[in-house]
């Protein structure tokens, strides 16, 4: 077997990173419950849980997935499982709102909720080397506001190195409609 290299190793290293962003304290026990009933479900891997061998194996992806991600959706179940109205939200409206969410359940829905949209999304972008890469308005976007894909990936994964314990990075658009990289702690969403 051939070594990867370099770029090939800060990528696997920052989606390995990504996928441990949570403390194992307190997790185990969510592990073992029954997912309620709820309004939010844990939606399927679209690939297959072994698809990124070598970099992330399937028993990686699967606790990840059916294991981590799953107790996220556990938990923001529970923590609105009186809140009707609330639980009727789109989830991105849900933390879109979290100032309105009551204080007793706010930092369950923001740690649950946004580890639950993060991980939703992350499985979503997440693939097997050799894609083509970005192209047209995208590319142009990134050419534009980040200077190009492998200044993009580089300043991606520096910000991921300043964040201190578990968060994320992503791209997002900012007020401006430029594309920028932006950091965040836990699992908050921007």
């Amino acid at each position: 077997m051939s070594r990867p290299d370099r770029r090939t190793f800060l990528r696997s290293a920052g989606a390995v990173a990504l996928l441990t962003t949570v403390s194992a304290r307190g997790i185990g026990a969510a592990f073992a419950e029954t997912p309620p009933d709820g309004p939010f479900t844990l939606p399927p891997l679209p690939y297959d849980p072994a698809a990124l061998e070598p970099h992330i194996d399937a028993t990686t992806m699967g606790i990840h997935h059916g294991k981590h991600h799953q107790a996220y959706v556990t938990n923001l179940n529970k923590a609105l499982k009186d809140h009707g109205d609330l639980a009727k939200l789109p989830l991105e409206d849900l933390l879109a709102k979290i100032a309105e969410v009551p204080e007793a359940i706010r930092t369950a829905v923001r740690n649950n909720g946004g580890g639950h949209a993060n991980h939703s999304m992350f499985w979503q972008i997440m693939g097997a080397p050799g894609g083509t890469g970005p192209e047209g308005e995208l590319k142009a976007a990134i050419d534009r506001d980040l200077g190009g894909l492998e200044k993009l990936q580089d300043d991606f994964n520096t910000a991921g190195t300043k964040v201190f314990g578990s968060g994320w990075v992503f791209v997002t658009v900012d007020k401006d409609g430029k594309l920028a990289i932006v950091p965040k702690p836990n699992q908050d969403t921007p």
